[in-house]
């Protein structure tokens, strides 16, 4: 059986790793920056202070982050801590409006996580961005900046049916 926990105070990561010692599997650690720690800033410590647990956003929220930034950090904490990773996404209920702005579209949605998973797995990818569409992938791959050997599920966070449907 896994068992997991959600953290995001950077000064409270003995828990994570005690956590760890008693047997937790994973790590969700939110992305709403107006009320917790920075996420990546997050994982990336507790990737140096873990061995085993499995480190992921849950969820990731598209609006506050171009969708090759949030695929270049994931296969950046992928280094830190190989086949340990994992990345969920929602439209950004609790993110956006904290700020003021309503969550992303489906439509849009999907069109993220495509360009996400398309970038993780080491593939060209569509490319949207203020109405221009272009295919971009990621360079410099055989340099050694980011992990893509090693696969980072995915998983969306959903609650009617047509983002069930994702």
């Amino acid at each position: 059986m896994e068992f997991g926990l959600t953290w995001g105070k950077l000064d409270e990561m003995d828990y994570v790793t005690e956590a760890e010692k008693l047997g937790f599997t994973h790590l969700w650690v939110t992305d709403s920056s107006l009320i917790r720690s920075d996420a990546f800033v997050f994982l990336t410590v507790a990737a140096q202070r873990t061995k085993t647990m499995k480190l992921g956003m849950g969820v990731a929220v598209p609006g506050l982050r171009l969708a090759p930034t949030l695929a270049g950090g994931m296969a950046t904490l992928n280094l830190v801590a190989p086949g340990r990773c994992f990345l969920a996404l929602g439209t950004g209920n609790t993110g956006m409006r904290l700020l003021g702005r309503k969550p992303m579209s489906l439509k849009n949605f999907e069109a993220y996580v495509r360009t996400v998973r398309d970038l993780l797995q080491g593939k060209d990818a569509q490319y949207e961005h203020n109405g221009e569409q272009h295919t971009i992938r990621f360079m410099l791959t055989d340099k050694g900046y980011r992990n893509l050997r090693d696969p980072i599920p995915i998983y969306l966070a959903g609650y009617g049916p047509k983002a069930q449907a994702l």
